[in-house]
Protein backbone atom coordinates (compact mmCIF):
# COMPACT_ATOMS: atom_id res chain seq x y z
CA UNK A 1 0.00 0.00 0.00
CA UNK A 2 1.49 3.61 -1.41
CA UNK A 3 0.21 5.26 2.02
CA UNK A 4 -1.22 4.59 5.48
CA UNK A 5 -4.64 3.69 6.04
CA UNK A 6 -4.41 1.38 9.52
CA UNK A 7 -8.03 0.90 9.93
CA UNK A 8 -9.26 -2.21 7.61
CA UNK A 9 -12.86 -0.81 7.48
CA UNK A 10 -11.62 2.46 6.38
CA UNK A 11 -9.85 0.74 3.55
CA UNK A 12 -12.40 -0.97 2.17
CA UNK A 13 -14.14 2.19 2.65
CA UNK A 14 -12.28 3.90 0.32
CA UNK A 15 -11.40 0.83 -2.10
CA UNK A 16 -15.27 0.73 -2.69
CA UNK A 17 -15.58 4.72 -3.09
CA UNK A 18 -12.90 4.09 -6.15
CA UNK A 19 -13.79 0.97 -7.61
CA UNK A 20 -17.15 3.17 -8.00
CA UNK A 21 -15.92 6.29 -8.90
CA UNK A 22 -12.93 4.91 -10.86
CA UNK A 23 -14.67 1.90 -12.40
CA UNK A 24 -18.22 2.31 -12.23
CA UNK A 25 -18.76 -0.98 -9.62
CA UNK A 26 -21.58 1.43 -7.16
CA UNK A 27 -22.66 -1.32 -5.27
CA UNK A 28 -26.20 -0.63 -3.06
CA UNK A 29 -25.00 0.95 0.52
CA UNK A 30 -26.29 -2.09 2.37
CA UNK A 31 -23.71 -4.55 0.52
CA UNK A 32 -21.42 -1.58 1.07
CA UNK A 33 -21.53 -1.71 4.70
CA UNK A 34 -21.73 -5.65 5.28
CA UNK A 35 -18.69 -5.68 3.24
CA UNK A 36 -16.61 -3.03 5.30
CA UNK A 37 -17.99 -4.70 8.88
CA UNK A 38 -16.92 -8.37 7.89
CA UNK A 39 -14.65 -9.38 10.62
CA UNK A 40 -12.09 -10.71 7.61
CA UNK A 41 -11.98 -10.95 4.35
CA UNK A 42 -8.88 -11.33 1.58
CA UNK A 43 -8.23 -9.22 -1.10
CA UNK A 44 -10.01 -11.31 -3.84
CA UNK A 45 -12.89 -11.94 -1.32
CA UNK A 46 -13.58 -8.79 -1.88
CA UNK A 47 -13.17 -8.27 -5.34
CA UNK A 48 -15.23 -11.28 -5.65
CA UNK A 49 -18.02 -9.64 -3.75
CA UNK A 50 -17.99 -6.37 -5.32
CA UNK A 51 -18.77 -8.12 -9.17
CA UNK A 52 -21.07 -10.48 -7.74
CA UNK A 53 -23.03 -7.65 -6.10
CA UNK A 54 -23.13 -5.78 -9.65
CA UNK A 55 -24.85 -9.03 -10.71
CA UNK A 56 -22.07 -10.67 -12.77
CA UNK A 57 -21.44 -14.16 -11.70
CA UNK A 58 -18.25 -15.02 -13.49
CA UNK A 59 -17.00 -19.03 -14.32
CA UNK A 60 -13.58 -17.64 -13.71
CA UNK A 61 -13.19 -14.62 -11.48
CA UNK A 62 -9.72 -14.48 -12.96
CA UNK A 63 -10.90 -13.93 -16.35
CA UNK A 64 -13.03 -11.25 -16.44
CA UNK A 65 -12.31 -8.17 -17.71
CA UNK A 66 -12.78 -5.74 -14.42
CA UNK A 67 -10.55 -7.93 -12.80
CA UNK A 68 -7.19 -6.91 -13.13
CA UNK A 69 -8.17 -3.24 -12.59
CA UNK A 70 -10.45 -3.97 -9.38
CA UNK A 71 -7.37 -5.80 -7.67
CA UNK A 72 -5.05 -3.00 -8.72
CA UNK A 73 -7.30 -0.74 -6.75
CA UNK A 74 -7.72 -3.06 -3.82
CA UNK A 75 -3.94 -3.88 -3.40
CA UNK A 76 -4.00 0.30 -3.54
CA UNK A 77 -6.27 0.64 -0.08
CA UNK A 78 -6.26 -2.81 1.38
CA UNK A 79 -3.57 -4.71 3.74
CA UNK A 80 -5.47 -8.26 3.93
CA UNK A 81 -4.04 -10.92 1.49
Amino acid sequence: MSWSLTDEREQRRWFLFEACTELGFCIPPKVQDELILRDSISRKELVRAVIEAEGIFPVHLESYEHFDALMEICEKFVDAP
